[in-house]
């Protein structure tokens, strides 16, 4: 027996070690486009397997009446898995709760909260919370860094639901803050003077909320940050992680690890050259090293910033979104399946990691 046991992990460890990702398809067809300038990190999968995509600039307009002109807004796109839209897309004013508010043109990323529910950072400065199963509005909060009121970060949320945002344009003073899950502020700040310039999108907290990732644009690295008590505080800056990636993105996947970007022509291609641009990489927060990676398919002439990235249920299938990008800019990856495999990138070292229940 014990034999047989020593033979089938190796077979079983043999097969998930060759997996790779595949390129499917654009999603959910080549000819869908969503704004001039794509998705700027308005990409997540809700509980029910629906994929929401949020543009980044004008995608529609409505008609104000009374001799007005029309409004330009954006939109929020709903897909079932198979590439139909849910009913209630697209949604194009956030309604409910005592809200009617047009999405506004700047769509700064979209997050799941601690009940499955979706929050949208449309305009820059605000954050919507959406019910999941309806496309309703249920809250909302404006300007909630304290002395801060331009773009902000795709917010991150921890399993209590405090949510994490912070700066987009980093300045001296400003910095990460912790809101409560009913967007009031929880008093709690991860740093207010780090960093003290430079540009972010994006934002990454475990589920403890005892560590936080925030990546910044000038330096090319990822600042983490350390709690013993989560949110409560205090946050101290205990290690840079990622040097040389200009990321733009984090997500966790369902192996636990943190799936970033590796930068682009105009944002700042990775100065280390272990890594390539217009690619997601899967970092292992506890070893410290790249495990896996994703990379754009097709001509990357048109510098497609990688900014957006989303996992199935099950984790074996992946949607990738780009920013500046008037075509389709949502790609359709699926792991261990024959069919054109794409080249999965050069990464930094490997490591062999902790089996994943189902």
């Amino acid at each position: 027996m014990k034999g047989f046991l020593v033979v089938l992990l190796i077979v079983v460890f043999a097969f998930s070690a060759s997996a790779q990702w595949t390129y499917m398809k654009y999603f959910p067809n080549a000819t869908q486009t969503f704004s001039s300038t794509g998705i700027n990190n308005g990409l997540v999968v809700d509980r029910d397997g629906k994929i929401w995509l949020q543009t980044q600039a004008f995608a529609d307009s409505i008609d104000v009446g009374g001799g007005l002109p029309y409004k330009k807004h954006g939109l929020i796109y709903i897909y079932n898995p198979d590439g139909s839209q849910a009913a209630f897309s697209p949604i194009k004013i956030y309604s409910g709760a005592g809200i009617q508010d047009t999405l506004g043109v700047s769509g700064y990323g979209l997050a799941v909260d601690h009940e499955g529910n979706i929050l949208s950072c449309n305009p820059s400065s605000r954050i919507y919370r959406i019910n999941y199963k309806t496309g309703a509005a249920m809250a909302k909060v404006i300007s909630p860094i304290p002395g801060y009121t331009s773009s902000m970060v795709t917010p991150a949320v921890d399993a209590a639901g405090d949510v994490f945002v912070g700066p987009v344009v980093c300045a001296p003073g400003v910095g990460l803050v912790v809101l409560n899950s009913d967007f009031t502020s929880s008093g709690t700040s991860v740093d207010a003077n780090t960093p003290a310039s430079g540009y972010a999108r994006a934002i990454a907290v475990t589920p403890n909320g005892n560590d936080v990732y925030f990546p910044t644009f000038s330096p090319q690295a990822t600042l983490h940050y350390h709690s013993d008590n989560g949110s409560l505080g205090p946050y101290a800056l205990v290690d840079t992680v990622l040097k040389g990636l200009c990321v733009e993105t984090t997500v966790w996947d369902k192996q636990g690890r943190l799936w970033v970007t590796g930068g682009n022509a105009v944002s700042g291609l990775p100065s280390d050259t272990r890594y390539t641009g217009y690619t997601w990489y899967a970092f292992n927060t506890t070893t410290k090293t790249i495990v896996d990676s994703i990379n754009w398919n097709g001509d990357v002439s048109r510098d497609p910033r990688p900014r957006g990235i989303a996992f199935s249920s099950t984790g074996d299938t992946a949607w990738v979104a780009a920013f500046n990008s008037n075509d389709s800019c949502v790609q359709m990856f699926k792991k261990g399946t024959s069919g054109v495999r794409q080249n999965p990138g050069l990464a930094t070292n490997y490591s062999l990691e902790q089996n994943y229940p189902n």
